[in-house]
């Protein structure tokens, strides 16, 4: 991977950032569609199980699916949006 050190510096800032707007409802449902599209390379290029064996695949495997149930709520929540207690919600009742 070209530039690994900024690469890992991009995840970080949008793993963090991101998780922060969705944590306070800010701008949920395009943050969630954000994170959803990032974690599709994610998964396949970091956590490829399908071509390890033993106890690393296994570990892969459960990461993997990990990134899978994350991505469930993340479309759950770009359809649904923010719940009562968010910035969205205050702003559209502003």
């Amino acid at each position: 991977m070209p530039l690994p050190s900024a690469a890992i510096a991009a995840a970080a800032l949008l793993e963090i950032l991101g998780g922060l707007a969705i944590l306070i409802g800010l701008q949920t449902r395009v943050t969630s569609w954000v994170l959803f599209v990032y974690l599709i390379p994610t998964s396949i290029l970091f956590h490829n199980y399908w071509a390890l064996e033993g106890a690393l695949r296994a570990s892969m495997e459960v990461h993997f699916f990990k990134n899978m149930a994350i991505m469930g709520g993340l479309l759950f929540l770009a359809t649904y949006g923010a719940g009562p207690y968010s910035i969205d919600d205050w702003r559209a009742r502003g």
